[in-house]
């Protein structure tokens, strides 16, 4: 795989390479490059493992440059835009995505043109790794209609970003939760033309705040809101938030809330952390509530999940 960035007025250039399928001998990769050009400057930082790379990239063009990422091969690419504004070319047709949009692009080239200073996240997927976790599934149909519904899929793009610019985290943990989050994504990708059949009497307004409050809730696990602050803060009225929320992402508010808790909690207590600091960050006043809670989801003792990496 090559990454070219190209001015549109003089055709300089500048490429980087990656291996192919992004194999390593490590448990992952990391790149950062600081871009300091006549005709733009910014950053981009990397990180790959088998068959995924996560680009996240600061630009502030002089003239107006093409991003092409050119694989020959089948990849999916989930762009995030957190800042400015950039613009693709998708069959015949160029769209414009601007700061807080999502989109999904199933292509052997993504070429992104920037005009304007910007941020991105771009999360590239191999043909590979998505036939490793999707089976049977036909995947250039599949998420060409993702594509062609105009589907933005808002799902845990800022978990997966706040887990790659995270530091301090022993690299096989690091790795772990970004494929975790990363099959989330994927599961969302997949599960949507279902989801949107069950979500019959749902907007797409509707659907963007059940998102907010999913964003919500991840959020503030040490002081939630009631279902009657949530609705408030969401717009939505107490049926359309407890039924949708039910039908978008299988569990109740506060079953996603103590499922997320618990997830999180097991992840800290790899790291170490004492079960006192594991409860206080995932919300629990009492440790004991908290072990309880702990063993009824995983069916063992917090304390037992470090000594587990040992044995």
């Amino acid at each position: 795989m090559q990454l070219t960035f190209t001015t549109y007025s003089n055709s300089q250039q500048r490429l980087l390479t990656y291996p192919d399928e992004f194999k390593s001998t490590k448990c992952y990769e990391q790149r950062t490059h600081e871009i300091k050009e006549d005709w733009y400057t910014g950053k981009l930082q990397e990180i790959w493992f088998e068959g995924i790379c996560i680009y996240h990239l600061t630009i502030s063009p002089a003239d107006a440059i093409a991003l092409s990422m050119i694989t020959h091969k089948f990849y999916c690419y989930f762009c995030f835009i957190y800042n400015g504004s950039i613009q693709i070319d998708y069959q015949g047709n160029t769209i414009i995505y601007n700061k807080g949009d999502y989109f999904l692009s199933p292509a052997e080239v993504l070429d992104l043109k920037f005009t304007s200073a910007a941020g991105v996240y771009v999360i590239g997927l191999t043909k590979q790794f998505l036939l490793k976790v999707t089976a049977e599934a036909d995947l250039k149909t599949d998420f060409n209609n993702a594509i062609t519904k105009n589907m933005i899929i808002k799902v845990v793009v800022k978990e997966l970003i706040n887990l790659v610019s995270k530091a301090g985290q022993p690299t096989y943990i690091k790795r772990m939760q970004i494929e975790l989050k990363l099959l989330e994504i994927i599961a969302s990708i997949f599960n949507n033309q279902k989801q949107q059949i069950s979500l019959r009497g749902f907007s797409n307004d509707d659907v963007e705040r059940l998102n907010e409050a999913k964003d919500i809730v991840s959020a503030h696990l040490q002081s939630p809101f009631s279902l009657t602050e949530l609705a408030r803060k969401t717009g939505l009225n107490d049926f359309k938030l407890k039924k949708g929320f039910k039908l978008l992402f299988g569990n109740t508010v506060f079953g996603f809330l103590f499922d997320l808790r618990m997830d999180t909690a097991y992840v800290l207590l790899q790291t170490h952390k004492s079960v006192n600091e594991v409860a206080e960050i995932v919300g629990y006043k009492n440790a004991h509530h908290f072990t309880v809670a702990f063993k009824k989801k995983y069916n063992m003792l917090p304390s037992r999940v470090s000594k587990q990496l040992w044995q």
